[in-house]
């Protein structure tokens, strides 16, 4: 049934004409309501209905359509039963009527009632279909919702932390893009008026000058009149216009003009009388102070010009010889400190090019033509040299003159002017003597200006120390070092033949990113040694020749931040550059284990880069067997049973790597990625706890691999790849332990170039991901000379994840020497950091009063065996060292979360001693002692690792199965404690006045700046006046909470220090609880005791 027809109107004339005129005649026709569009959009705009956007108003609408279709139903039915109805009667009628007539009838009945089913059937069959179809969206719209639902509610996923921000910065970028669109705009058309202006501005400052130096002038008003009379605005408004369309190609035209009329609005302020006839007075007729001026005026003021040589064309600060001298005192300082950057580039320049313009007048001889025609219209008599020589002369003459003047101004005469503007040209005289110095420099391989800006230079002794042969050159070698700030450059000086002026014969170079700084050397002060991180092929030790040490002071001081050479003083606290290939710069890292990718990233965001952690540790990522059998349910080894080099572990995939990676970078925390060298997963059934594998294993990556015959095809590693088979039987031989099967693990041959190649593969492509450097596993069993030809061809550390441009990866390897094994740690040190096993077994004896007491600390460093400060990682336990897996160590030799108070004092007295270059705190899960092997805590319907949950605390939840040692209140207290220090000069950090009181009470100070008390005495109160070392005044302990918000108050206990730096120290015994029995006791003691400069209580006047 046809209820409306819409008839869409010609767009032509003549066709519209012909339609208006049928529809006239035709309209009548129409059984049905017509309606007339003129165009598409009139029909469009007929048919435009709101789209269903909800489940709820889809089911609304099918209900609806339901109803309706029941109703057109039940009268297609009645239709047709009243049809049957009057056909019967016409059938049964006994009115006799024409047979034509009955025929007929009974025909259209028939007719009709059969279209009507048609109709019905088609109905029914639209709105089966319709139905259908709206249902069909209606389940698939509901289970869309239910995969949001679950995707928002599910565990890793940050719509706020990821999606938010990056659309909030891409708003800000497009906001910022229109605005400097804009900014753009305005800066092109105050370009246009800015050089329209600047040959009237020139005009008006020399009209100006000549004005004020010819006639004598009262009071100067007129600046503003000349000004509209050559329609510029005042000289602010100039300035401001040109501030705002700076460009470089009429910057420097600009910044003269801006000059000018800074000068002559200076001289409009105190205007100057003219000069008297017959020039300036004889200096030694008049006094010195007229004197001097008069000495300083031809040659700062008019630049060189009055000498011939036109390098600087500003001849618009004028002194005056006359009478008013003493006003002119404050002009002459005015003229020298608003432009040090100018004298220091006209004379710096000029000096730079007297070698090449020696050159050239060598080449020409002073009796060229050009030359005498140039000196006889100057009407000079001397040569050429002569007065190219005289601005270098000049350099040194400013000071001495200034001196002079400022003995003979009275003291209230513009004397601090004066004082300024001699100290301001004292740096610009040595910055020339650096800049010709740095000309000199001879033979270096690449540009000098790409080591950015020259900070010191001057002549050393240094030693060199290889790390080959291990020999000392007795013999010092005298060396003339530059300091930039991107590299030190080591030369050695010498004068040519002929020549009195020296050159500098480049020698080597550090990158100052790759290198650190000890404090002194075998306890020389004058002495300090310079130690290169990424490739430690030699340590130079560089020795002051001075008597007062204050060369040492400033070199040492110069490797410092946000520090120039004029602000720093011997004693300053400052800040290092960042030492350290990865940039790190923050000493202390966390093993997060086993941790998903997404809750590290959180982790990072939200803990670790507020709270002054440097780096996470990981847990392999690599492809990796999954067991999850009767015999093992994924334990945590399985992660090291390596399939291939393909990033994906049951911590999440590669996305989720980018995604920790860009958002912990982001924050300042570094990735340190955990790998394996050495070897691939074991070919053992029995290794993983059945026999019946037939070499097929279960990925990380939800697949099947078969690894049988040595095949790895993920890399691909084959047969051939590795050595043969071999069993380690005497670890005491280094080939063995080199070359042969570890635990069944087949033992890669780092001899095939093809081996290497895909190892370096692997680790550039970590790089790329914004990796800063490896944890190498089992690194004894694979040969130092192959590990450093893997590491030097590696590529440099991503710049993209704010990395400085040329910083190498940073290694710490995993070797196990407790000072007995035939492999040595020193092996390991030339390519890296070293693990100091030794250091955690120590530590743990000594506080459990085993092997030594408490006050054996006083040795700690490397006189009890450990390696050199430089080149240990140190630690309280780690994740295999805590379940006794280690065969060098049983576990009850080393201290874990389990023995809560002992465990807290090793990390805090770790964290407060200076001793290691790096430090790892372990963030652990719980385990028992009887099942070592469990891995991390799993969600019980997918198998998945179930990440960490948090308290009202802020620590990890017990039922969550996560212990997150990282997240207790001391170790994050101590943590910002460790990195106050890591910021400061090493002078000042040094352990001072270690003071005991028996055999387990002790106590020491950190230089000037903290005092450290620990009490492990189990009966005794710690009660003794100690020396602190700190300034008087009350400071708050940061083991029991630290300062108030405020700073008006402790959180915990607090600590009086006396004008004598003593203090009545009162520090209770230590509450020895088990961990799981700590979350009991509402304050648990750990007798320990820790204050510094940064917890001291404001004082209230």
């Amino acid at each position: 049934i046809i209820h409306v027809v819409y008839v869409l109107r010609p767009s032509g004339l003549f066709q519209k004409a012909i339609s208006e005129v049928s529809t006239k005649f035709s309209k009548n026709e129409y059984r049905c309501r017509s309606v007339i569009c003129s165009a598409l959009n009139d029909l469009q705009a007929i048919h435009d209905t709101e789209f269903l956007n909800s489940v709820e108003a889809t089911q609304k609408l099918l209900d609806d359509q339901g109803t309706d279709y029941e109703r057109l139903k039940d009268e297609i039915l009645a239709a047709a039963k009243n049809g049957e109805i009057l056909l019967n009667n016409i059938k049964s009628s006994d009115e006799i009527k024409e047979f034509s007539e009955r025929t007929g009838n009974v025909s259209s009945i028939v007719r009709l009632l059969v279209q009507l089913e048609q109709t019905e059937r088609r109905f029914d069959e639209f709105w089966r279909s319709h139905r259908n179809r709206l249902h069909k969206d209606i389940d698939e719209a509901a289970e869309a919702i239910i995969a949001g639902q679950k995707l928002i509610g599910s565990r890793g996923v940050y719509p706020w932390e990821i999606v938010q921000p990056k659309c909030d910065e891409l708003q800000r970028i497009c906001d910022i893009s229109s605005e400097r669109v804009k900014k753009c705009l305005e800066i092109l058309n105050k370009n246009r008026q800015l050089i329209e202006r600047v040959e009237t501005a020139n005009e008006w400052c020399t009209n100006g000058v000549e004005l004020l130096t010819s006639q004598c002038i009262e009071k100067c008003s007129t600046s503003a009149e000349l000004a509209s009379d050559f329609k510029l605005p005042s000289p602010s408004e100039f300035k401001k216009l040109f501030l705002e369309s700076t460009t470089s190609e009429i910057k420097a035209l600009v910044s003269q003009v801006l000059q000018r009329i800074d000068d002559v609005s200076l001289m409009c302020d105190k205007p100057v009388p003219p000069q008297p006839p017959g020039g300036a007075p004889n200096l030694l007729r008049r006094n010195h102070k007229t004197g001097v001026i008069h000495e300083l005026r031809p040659r700062s003021m008019d630049g060189i010009v009055d000498e011939g040589i036109s390098l600087n064309g500003d001849n618009t600060c004028n002194l005056d010889s006359g009478d008013h001298i003493q006003n002119q005192q404050g002009f002459v300082a005015l003229c020298f400190v608003q432009r040090p950057d100018t004298f220091y580039r006209l004379y710096s320049f000029h000096c730079q090019n007297i070698p090449r313009s020696k050159r050239l007048r060598d080449t020409l001889f002073d009796t060229h033509l050009f030359l005498q025609e140039c000196q006889k219209h100057l009407g000079h008599k001397l040569p050429l040299a002569v007065y190219l020589l005289k601005p270098v002369h000049r350099t040194t003459e400013y000071q001495l003159l200034l001196k002079y003047l400022l003995r003979f101004s009275d003291s209230g005469s513009y004397t601090k002017e004066l004082q300024k503007t001699l100290d301001c040209m004292l740096v610009v005289l040595k910055c020339i003597n650096d800049s010709m110095n740095q000309v000199a420099i001879t033979g270096f391989p690449t540009d000098l200006a790409q080591q950015d800006e020259l900070l010191l230079q001057d002549s050393f002794q240094a030693w060199s120390e290889s790390k080959r042969d291990i020999r000392l050159r007795i013999k010092p070698q005298q060396r003339h070092i530059f300091l930039y700030r991107k590299s030190r450059l080591f030369c050695k000086q010498n004068s040519k033949p002929g020549h009195n002026k020296s050159i500098y014969q480049f020698k080597n170079y550090l990158k100052m990113s790759q290198i650190g700084l000890t404090e002194s050397v075998r306890g020389d002060n004058k002495r300090f040694e310079i130690i290169q991180i990424a490739r430690k092929c030699e340590m130079p030790t560089i020795e002051d020749n001075s008597t007062s040490g204050s060369k040492y002071v400033a070199l040492a001081d110069y490797m410092a931040m946000d520090h120039s050479e004029d602000s720093m003083h011997e004693g300053d606290a400052v800040e290092f550059l960042k030492v350290g290939c990865a940039g790190w710069w923050r000493g202390i890292i966390v093993h997060l284990m086993e941790w998903p990718f997404l809750d590290i990233a959180e982790e990072c965001r939200t803990v670790l880069g507020p709270r002054g952690y440097g780096g996470v540790q990981l847990s392999p990522v690599l492809e990796h067997v999954v067991l999850n059998t009767s015999v093992y349910s994924h334990p945590w080894w399985e992660r090291y049973e390596l399939l291939s080099y393909y990033i994906g572990s049951r911590s999440g995939s590669e996305s989720d790597f980018w995604t920790m990676s860009r958002i912990c970078n982001d924050a300042g925390v570094r990735l340190y990625a955990d790998v394996n060298l050495n070897h691939m997963a074991s070919l053992s059934p029995a290794y993983y706890g059945s026999v019946s594998t037939n070499g097929e294993v279960r990925s990380s990556l939800n697949r099947t691999v078969n690894i049988t015959d040595y095949h790895y095809p993920g890399v691909p590693f084959t047969k051939s790849d590795f050595h043969k088979f071999c069993i380690i039987n005497n670890s005491v031989h280094a080939h063995e332990v080199r070359n042969c099967q570890k635990s069944g693990h087949p033992d890669l041959n780092h001899a095939q170039h093809g081996v290497k190649e895909k190892m370096i593969l692997m680790l550039n492509h970590f790089l790329k991901m914004g990796v800063a450097g490896f944890r190498i596993d089992a690194a004894k069993h694979v040969w130092p000379k192959d590990m450093k030809h893997i590491f030097d061809s590696l590529d440099n550390l991503n710049v993209d994840f704010n990395f400085s441009s040329g910083s190498r990866p940073f290694f710490y390897h995993d070797v196990v020497d407790m000072g007995s094994d035939s492999i040595s740690k020193t092996e390991y040190t030339p390519i890296g950091v070293v693990t100091e096993y030794l250091y955690a077994v120590k530590l743990a004896n000594i506080i459990n009063a085993k092997s030594a007491p408490l006050a054996s600390l006083i040795n700690w460093g490397p006189a009890m065996g450990f390696l050199s400060h430089q080149y240990a990682l140190v630690f309280v336990d780690s994740h295999d060292t805590q379940r006794g897996l280690v065969s060098e160590l049983s576990r009850d030799r080393v201290l874990t979360h389990k023995e809560r108070t002992k465990y807290v004092i090793a990390n805090v007295f770790m964290l407060a001693h200076p001793f290691g270059r790096l430090k790892r705190i372990m963030s652990s899960y719980h385990y028992f002692d009887g099942d070592v092997n469990r891995g991390a805590p799993t969600v019980s319907t997918d198998d998945s690792i179930r990440g960490p949950e948090f308290d009202a605390d802020y620590q990890c939840t017990r039922v969550s199965g996560w212990v997150c040692e990282h997240r207790w209140s001391v170790i994050l207290n101590m943590v910002a404690f460790a990195n106050y220090f890591n910021g400061r000069n090493l002078r000042d950090s040094s352990v001072i006045y270690f003071q005991a009181n028996g055999p387990n009470q002790i106590a020491f100070c950190r230089g000037h700046i903290a005092f450290v008390a620990i009490n492990n005495d189990s009966e005794r109160i710690f009660s003794k006046k100690l020396y602190t070392s700190l300034p008087p005044g009350t400071y708050c302990d940061i083991i029991t909470g630290g300062l108030a918000p405020n700073s008006d108050g402790c959180l915990g206990r607090h600590l009086l220090v006396d004008e004598q730096s003593y203090a009545q120290l009162q520090l209770p015994v230590a509450s020895h609880v088990k961990f799981k029995y700590a979350h009991r006791i509402a304050n648990l003691n750990y007798g320990v005791l820790i204050v510094y400069v940064e917890s001291k209580l404001r004082e209230i006047h």
